[in-house]
């Protein structure tokens, strides 16, 4: 994945279409490697068992990616899928369609459509956001100054991911690795020097028009 940051989907996604009385119903998720997807695909299958078919596709990156059509006729299911998926940027994401089959032949041509046409309303409902690389950073305050602290954060758009409150106040940050320098004057200036700072992972993080989604609904502009 990019170092710049990569597009995905943000959360689990479902649509569910009816064409020609047969049933599609498209399900997305985010998946951080090719074990990942492969359990999403066989859970579906365990799932959707009685289904006359669990088409699938997923990517990982830009150049790699799979597919599989479970009986349909080859080319008309999986691939078109995997090419909406390439189409709108979206890796590290998994989606397996479900068909009931309604009795109607839809042609090679129809198929292809409504599987295209249902992935990509499964990916929209799961949101398609960017992820970012962002540093960790682990800053240290008395409790004194926690909120003075928080709010400057807030104001120079450093986003606080968590807090720890034991005998200091241990704030979790996510900065990005450009701003890094930023940072630490900021905690400096803010504790009189006395703050402590301690590096950790690198993590992407969602983005959705320039605003960081976070779990939990805790997102910041």
């Amino acid at each position: 994945m990019a170092a710049a940051g990569y597009k995905t989907i943000y959360g689990p996604g479902t649509a569910e279409l009816i064409v020609s009385r047969s049933r599609f119903i498209a399900q997305a998720r985010p998946v951080s490697d090719e074990a990942a997807a492969l359990r999403f695909i066989g859970e579906i299958k365990k799932q959707r068992w009685d289904a006359t078919h669990n088409v699938w596709a997923y990517a990982l990156d830009p150049s790699a990616g799979r597919c599989g059509d479970d009986g349909e006729p080859r080319g008309t299911a999986g691939f078109p899928i995997l090419e909406v998926m390439r189409k709108e940027g979206v890796q590290a994401a998994a989606i397996v369609i479900t068909r009931y089959f309604g009795g109607v032949k839809l042609g090679a041509g129809g198929l292809a459509r409504t599987y295209a046409r249902a992935a990509k309303l499964a990916l929209e409902t799961a949101g398609i956001v960017e992820r970012r690389p962002f540093l960790t950073c682990y800053a240290e305050t008395e409790y004194a100054l926690a909120e003075k602290f928080r709010r400057e954060l807030a104001r120079q758009e450093f986003p606080i991911t968590g807090t720890l409150y034991q005998d200091a106040v241990m704030f979790t940050v996510a900065v990005p690795p450009d701003r890094l320098e930023s940072f630490d004057q900021a905690v400096a200036e803010l504790t009189a020097g006395r703050g402590k700072i301690r590096r950790g992972p690198e993590v992407y993080l969602a983005i959705d028009q320039d605003k960081m989604l976070l779990p939990g609904g805790d997102d910041h502009e």
